[in-house]
């Protein structure tokens, strides 16, 4: 968890009514993905290599113990790379068993729920690939690196799905409502650019116009009967 006080009451209130007019975004680009998985001519195989990474870990989560300190290690990594990255400076990080801490000079509701939607793992897995993928082409397997994208976007949404369902210092520091729903949002559009990533029919400029005209639609029916 980030060290944060908890937000003023009258802050609160701004995030729950920015938290509902999100909801509509949370639909659009919901659908985005459902369609844009609908349509894709060369998912087949790719899903193949990235089910079984997901699948694998599905296995692992409700039949072994949780790896708890590999998850609280990225969790609070993550926190202090999101400090970083909003110039902030990180004073202090410690880890435990079940749970750390990162002392900062910043924090806010972006670096507080920075470990709910940025699957540091996953990324770690892409950067080695394209790393492997430069310096020795022949030993990048595509499908050994969509079975480890699988086991580790797995991986980041169990174990953030279980810890959400227990009192979380991070989601007050925005709220619970807007907490929930940013990090459900920020997930979706993640799961775009994944989704953009493993198939070569869908790029990432289709993807991006697509949700920007299903995100036009939501809001212009919602408007609708208010003008």
């Amino acid at each position: 968890m980030a060290r944060a006080a908890r937000s003023s009451r009258a802050a609160r209130f701004v995030y729950f009514i920015l938290g509902v007019l999100l909801l509509p975004a949370c639909v659009a680009l919901t659908v985005t993905c459902i369609q844009a998985t609908a349509t894709a001519a060369d998912l087949t195989g790719n899903l193949l290599w990235f089910g079984c990474g997901f699948v694998s870990h599905l296995t692992f989560f409700l039949v072994l113990n949780k790896p708890m300190r590999t998850y609280v290690i990225g969790h609070e990594l993550t926190h202090a790379l999101w400090v970083v990255l909003l110039r902030g400076r990180v004073k202090r990080i410690t880890v435990g068993k079940q749970s750390g801490s990162v002392y900062a000079t910043k924090v806010n509701p972006l670096i507080a729920l920075a470990p709910y939607f940025f699957p540091l793992y996953m990324l770690a897995v892409l950067g080695l690939y394209a790393l492997v993928r430069w310096l020795a082409p022949a030993y990048a397997s595509r499908g050994t690196m969509l079975f480890a994208v699988g086991f580790t976007w797995s991986f980041h949404l169990l174990l953030n799905t279980w810890m959400l369902t227990h009192e979380q210092d991070d989601v007050r520091v925005a709220g619970v409502i807007f907490s929930y729903i940013a990090i459900y949002l920020l997930n979706v559009v993640v799961l775009g650019l994944l989704l953009s990533f493993v198939s070569t029919s869908i790029s990432l400029e289709g993807i991006t116009h697509a949700a920007w005209r299903d995100l036009v639609y939501a809001y212009t029916l919602v408007a609708r009967p208010f003008v």
